[in-house]
């Protein structure tokens, strides 16, 4: 992952209508399949935009709510819901409460649905804009200057400057600042007078919650980065136009540039799950493309490498994500976007390859969430295609990583080939289990041929959710290991794990995860061991589970599929099957070695069902095998045979006298201590 020069987008390029006008002719007038996409979401972004049509003027939804309803809403005590809430320990210092998510406790279908005819309104202001910008299409342009008109006159304490999620105020001055530079020749010193003021007030108000959520110290929840990265490019991208946005801009510098990035270090890694990479770095790359090109921050080797991540963790060929909420996720468009700009920012033609096998690899395209809208990732791709950068695919590059910035190991025997790449992801995080990260240290998922196997299970409907308090951030709901039936802690920075070695070669990768911390208190030692053989007939993967307590103690060793596994307690044997939507080609046949007597329980059940916005989303299957007994140490070895329906297997054996795995030709020494060697 060293550094390339290459291609550099000139400053401010995510806010010039120039960059952006070239890269859309660029995109219109290409013929090559990659381009097809961008080309269609174009074309269905400009049919929105001339069929939709508001009523003028454009009235704040709040005016237009019950009065009894939006009083409510604002005349909530939260504090309470502050001092119960537990999750968020910042490393050493004593805990902060978590931002209020108000929502939780009022109408979620009026409240969300207000919230989305705002989104509506300000991304349909947006597509006129991009569109017309793209297009030169005065009666475009014009439409979104109106809608922007109407929307800059909101006065305030309105229903959009309260705190709501990802904070919608702040949101909506970012994006109305956006078309204003987008529009910048159009708009007359009226619109710039009326511009200004209005931003004064919600900067304001957005700097309050900011400095009352100790922004500077306690950054770690996602929405709160996102609403201060929001308030930064605001403030940044018109600061010398406004003095009056000089203050805001000033303590932006001081307190929340040292913060850049929160969630990764050097090494490009990002800690709230592999898909949730994009709501995030989004974010960040709107806010670094204002500095100048030698300015440190935008030099980082954080920008640089963070494209890595997103290939080695989450490739444009995978059918899931993994390591925190929307698990189940594929890639999708704003990912290859992200990754087109990143490959135009950096010069590394292997992220804009992402771009164009994600665009060629139709599972992967599909609308963003309903937070984010195609407008957002046509920005990106535009941007990135005013500098063009030649597609490399990865196919020279190491075939494993470790992002030690966020515990994260990424392992494959054929980066950037589809159809034979089998995909090993591991986690073991000094990020422990906070915010939209899960209580999963020393937890795996396997891929093959783009079928997940072994998966993350449960589904995301909202933070906060029973489903997801009760299951998907529990260790339950991972590959990985109970304590007396009781997982890790949840929502909890000291739930900490650690990568304590890796070692890789084109051959093999072994390496070990230190989940102890997250336990809190439950053990006394709790490691896994595992050895990946990625060059041999069958590829395999050996795991060692060492477990040392205080006190006798149970474990369960959990695995999770798309598919019902087949068990075979006389053999000890688990076949999984790789994910039938895509194939289920692909086996996963796991050998337990160790104890002599199990438990064995399977279940496609969860312990609270999602709602409707996951009715649509597939069965799971949950594999419990507890060992028999109670025991102040723990030994559990397994191997897991990657293949196919057709592939002759292998019988491995485990020898506690002489302390060896034997897997075919490979014989592997094992210690509880050390973990595996030749």
């Amino acid at each position: 992952m060293n550094q390339k020069s290459g291609p550099q987008l000139l400053p401010r390029s995510l806010w010039s209508e120039k960059s952006l006008h070239t890269g859309a002719r660029r995109v219109l007038a290409n013929q090559e399949p990659a381009f097809h996409s961008i080309r269609e979401r174009f074309q269905k972004v400009r049919l929105k935009a001339e069929q939709t049509n508001y009523p003028h003027p454009i009235l704040e939804p709040s005016f237009t709510l019950e009065h009894e309803l939006f009083e409510a809403f604002r005349k909530i005590d939260t504090s309470k819901y502050w001092e119960e809430t537990l999750a968020d320990r910042n490393g050493e210092q004593n805990p902060m409460p978590l931002p209020a998510y108000i929502y939780q406790e009022r109408d979620w279908p009026k409240f969300i649905g207000t919230v989305n005819i705002i989104r509506d309104q300000i991304t349909t202001a947006l597509e006129c804009t991009l569109v017309g910008v793209a297009d030169e299409d005065s009666a475009l342009l014009d439409k979104g200057l109106r809608i922007w008109r109407d929307m800059v006159a909101w006065t305030e304490g309105g229903f959009c400057d309260d705190w709501h999620g990802d904070m919608v105020s702040i949101l909506l001055s970012l994006r109305l600042v956006r078309i204003a530079l987008w529009q910048e020749s159009r708009l007359t010193p009226e619109d710039w007078k009326n511009l200004e003021k209005m931003l004064v007030w919600r900067m304001r108000g957005t700097w309050e919650l900011l400095k009352f959520y100790k922004i500077d110290q306690y950054p770690l929840d996602s929405h709160v980065s996102h609403g201060a990265c929001n308030f930064a490019c605001t403030v940044f991208a018109v600061e010398d136009r406004f003095p009056s946005l000089k203050v805001y801009a000033d303590w932006a510098r001081e307190k929340l540039e040292p913060l850049f990035p929160v969630w990764g270090k050097n090494d490009g890694g990002w800690s709230p799950g592999v898909n949730y990479w994009k709501w995030s770095v989004r974010c960040w790359l709107f806010w670094a493309d204002l500095y100048p090109l030698n300015h440190p921050l935008r030099q980082l080797p954080w920008i640089q490498n963070t494209g890595w991540f997103k290939l080695y963790a989450h490739p444009p060929y995978s059918r899931q994500g993994a390591f925190g909420d929307h698990s189940d996720t594929p890639p999708d468009k704003l990912d290859g976007s992200i990754m087109r700009y990143l490959g135009a920012l950096t010069g590394r033609g292997e992220f804009t390859w992402y771009a164009e096998a994600l665009a060629l690899n139709q599972h992967g395209i599909r609308d963003p969430g309903p937070l984010f809208d195609e407008v957002e990732a046509l920005a990106f791709d535009f941007v990135s295609l005013s500098v063009p950068t030649k597609a490399i695919p990865p196919l020279g590059t190491s075939t494993s990583c470790h992002f030690e910035d966020t515990g994260i190991i990424a392992s494959h025997t054929h980066l950037g080939n589809a159809e034979k790449d089998l995909m090993l992801l591991f986690r073991s995080s000094r990020w422990g289990s906070f915010n939209h990260a899960h209580a999963d240290q020393n937890s795996f998922i396997i891929e093959s041929g783009g079928e997940p196997i072994l998966i993350d299970a449960g589904y995301y409907p909202t933070f906060h959710h029973p489903h997801m308090k009760k299951f998907t951030i529990q260790t339950a709901a991972h590959n990985a290991i109970l304590i007396d039936g009781v997982g890790q802690t949840t929502r909890n920075l000291h739930s900490r794990g650690k990568i304590t070695h890796f070692e890789t070669s084109s051959a093999s990768d072994v390496f070990t995860g230190d989940a102890t911390e997250a336990y809190a208190g439950r053990g006394k030692k709790v490691l896994r061991h595992m050895w990946f053989q990625k060059e041999a007939p069958i590829p395999f993967v050996v795991l060692m589970d060492v477990i040392e307590t205080t006190h006798p103690h149970t474990m369960d060793w959990l695995l999770h599929s798309y598919e019902e596994m087949e068990i075979d307690p006389e053999k000890k044997t688990i076949l999984a099957t790789g994910w039938r939507k895509f194939g289920g080609k692909s086996r996963a046949l796991t050998h337990i070695l160790t104890p002599e007597e199990l438990y064995w329980h399977q279940t496609d059940q969860f312990p609270a069902p999602a709602d409707e916005r996951e009715s649509d989303k597939a069965k799971q299957w949950h594999l419990t095998v507890t060992p028999k007994g109670y025991f102040s140490k723990s030994l559990f070895i397994a191997t897991i045979q990657i293949g196919n329906a057709s592939s002759p297997w292998i019988t491995p054996h485990y020898s506690s006298q002489e302390k060896t795995i034997t897997v075919g030709d490979l014989q592997l020494q094992c210690d509880p201590q050390r973990g595996f060697w030749k």
